[in-house]
């Protein structure tokens, strides 16, 4: 129990309240820390605290709430306390809800407020705004890269890219990729319509069916080339590995194939956002994609290197036997991995003679 002339550094809610709600004079002394960067939240010369109080009941100052909620979603980590790793989950995304209930300090404190936040919590559904555009910006630069070449793309060395924007609320803008901008595209009638097909989905699970008249698509779209990432960044495997499995299906799909495929996946994008239940399972199938454009991207990259041996090989024909044998070896392993790996995926043996044809 603190004396009347101690500074109050309690950073956990419940004990707080009950502090400041048996002591008047609590509010003046106010000294309270961050959790995370012990820097002071309050200051008792003007009364005022800038705290977030966690559902768990632990206090945080505001940019270090922002810093580790963004670190977790871009890392795909699980939002935990950072005290006590109390989960805070509240949406079907994994994501933590975005209103926060900031302290105030004042003589009377919410004693029951910890129940009142972890009730909301079990009640939560849905997921959150930026997760679904998110989700539909990526799902649509799938569906464009069946109506793209991608065989320029690579040779060029760039990227495609997808923005998604609210068209009455600019804010909410998500980009696939963020890279600067070598050329936009012109977005064909044909892919318009399916880009509409998948995004009416989720706008009518934010606001519901539209009124007859009203506009058809509340959605901007921009279509761009971008540069790629360098080849030591966390995204460029499933990048690269995105474009082969493109080109090998474009050589495998007459145009109408294409199309209807392009077609299939807009349909069960836009399924996506009908349930909780329909967007966890759409996620689920788009990790089982990421990982079998990981695979393709491991098959390209073997075959790169071997390739890159031959050559080095031949401008090194005075090499010794003996290390003119080891890179056979090495050939051979490599050949060998290419079988291992190709196992997963299907079509493996057309695929291996595909990007044997047109590694670039």
């Amino acid at each position: 129990m603190s004396s009347p002339k101690d500074p109050i550094t309690v950073a956990y809610y419940p004990e707080l309240a009950k502090i400041i709600n048996n002591d008047p004079t609590a509010i003046e002394r106010l000294e309270i820390e961050c959790g995370v960067c012990q820097d002071k939240m309050s200051n008792p010369e003007d009364k005022t605290c800038s705290a977030i109080i966690l559902p768990c009941g632990h206090m945080f100052c505001p940019p270090c709430v922002r810093e580790f909620r963004q670190y977790n979603i871009s890392n795909d980590v699980p939002s935990r306390c950072p005290v006590c790793r109390f989960d805070l989950k509240s949406k079907v995304c994994g994501c933590p809800d975005d209103k926060d209930t900031l302290f105030d300090p004042t003589q009377n404190q919410d004693e029951d407020l910890l129940a009142r936040l972890q009730e909301q919590i079990s009640r939560r559904k849905g997921t959150c705004v930026w997760c679904q555009m998110t989700t539909l910006a990526r799902g649509l630069r799938c569906i464009t890269l069946y109506l793209y070449d991608p065989v320029p793309i690579i040779k060029a060395g760039l990227m495609l890219r997808v923005t998604v924007e609210k068209r009455d609320e600019k804010e909410i803008r998500v980009e696939t990729d963020k890279s600067e901008v070598i050329k936009q595209l012109p977005i064909s009638p044909e892919l318009m319509e399916l880009f509409t097909i998948a995004s009416e989905s989720l706008d009518t699970a934010w606001y519901g069916p539209r009124a007859p008249g009203e506009e058809s698509c509340p959605f901007n779209f921009e279509l761009a080339l971008c540069k790629r990432f360098p080849e030591d960044h966390e995204y460029w495997p499933h990048r690269r590995g995105q474009l082969e499995s493109s080109r090998y299906e474009w050589s495998e799909y007459e145009n109408l194939d294409r199309l209807a495929h392009a077609l299939g996946d807009a349909v069960k994008l836009s399924e996506a956002f009908t349930s909780d239940v329909a967007y966890k399972n759409y996620k689920e199938k788009v990790r089982d994609d990421e990982r079998q454009d990981y695979m393709y991207f491991v098959c390209w990259d073997v075959v790169r290197r071997i390739d890159l041996a031959q050559d080095i090989e031949e401008h090194h024909s005075d090499t010794d036997d003996q290390d003119t044998q080891d890179n056979e070896n090495g050939r051979l392993y490599a050949v060998a991995a290419i079988q291992v790996i190709g196992g997963l995926l299907d079509s493996v043996h057309q695929f291996r003679a595909f990007l044997a044809r047109h590694i670039c």
